[in-house]
């Protein structure tokens, strides 16, 4: 039966040429100079960098931004009944009564008045 190193995993003789080797190829590795590369040509712009325009207020410059519309506006179209339900809602005026939210004339208001709200809007 033959046992070798049956105790250690890697011997110190090989703990020390891996030392060594390491030590004597980063001082190798030192030794080399790094390449000196050219320096980098200018490039000509190829696309025109478009002129800034700033557009002035009667409080100063105008800040760009963006519109946010209101999540609730689409309810100032609708009105309550007098039965609590929402219903388009009709402009009362002094011409024709018309619905708010397309324009079109509301006919119905010499025969079913039950159907505005409380508060009719009168323009």
């Amino acid at each position: 039966m033959i046992r070798v190193n049956a105790g250690r995993r890697f011997p110190v003789k090989f703990k020390v040429l891996a030392i060594a080797v390491l030590l004597f190829g980063s001082s190798v590795l030192a030794a080399v100079e790094p390449e000196t590369l050219p320096m980098p040509r200018a490039i000509e712009p190829i696309l025109l960098v478009p002129a800034v325009v700033v557009e002035m207020g009667p409080l100063g410059p105008v800040l760009p931004g963006y519109f946010l519309p209101d999540r609730y506006a689409h309810w100032q179209l609708m009105s309550i009944d007098k039965q609590g339900f929402y219903k388009p809602r009709v402009i009362m005026a002094p011409q024709q009564s018309y619905y708010l939210y397309n324009g079109k004339p509301y006919y119905f208001l010499p025969t079913r008045p039950q159907d505005l709200s409380n508060n009719p809007t009168v323009r």
